[in-house]
């Protein structure tokens, strides 16, 4: 599945923007204006909710799967979890939020992988402090 950057910036802007130090997946997953009966674009949830973890971007109140598909193929959580932002999802946030750095390092990586995703913020600070932004 293809790595969406906008998405994953949805995903931590609804998340950080949220009143609560935690958001709860099904509060989260309205915001996003998803629905569990959208397989396809569930699916697609699943996999940027568990980059974002691998990465550490986002942390889960539980251990293990918080998903499950159902017979019809229809998407159900576990159990009701909770997301909250970590310290390198708001260094990654920081950097795809501003338009300049954003623009610049999409020019810089062609190739957009999970190692380079971790690598952002990083490279957001060598391009800023270099004069290149």
């Amino acid at each position: 599945m293809k790595l969406d950057l906008e998405y994953i910036r949805r995903i931590l802007s609804v998340i950080e923007d949220d009143d609560n130090e935690r958001v709860e997946i099904r509060d989260l997953m309205k915001s996003l204006e998803l629905s569990e009966d959208e397989l396809d674009r569930a699916k697609s949830f699943v996999h940027h909710i568990n980059i974002l973890k691998e990465i550490y971007c986002i942390e889960s109140d539980i251990d293990g799967e918080e998903f499950q598909y159902v017979g019809s193929g229809r998407l159900n959580s576990i159990r009701i979890c909770y997301y909250s932002i970590t310290m390198e999802g708001h260094k990654l946030l920081d950097c795809m939020r501003n338009d300049t750095v954003w623009k610049k390092l999409q020019d810089e990586v062609k190739v957009i992988s999970i190692d380079t995703l971790r690598q952002l913020p990083a490279l957001a600070i060598q391009l800023i402090l270099t004069g290149s932004i």
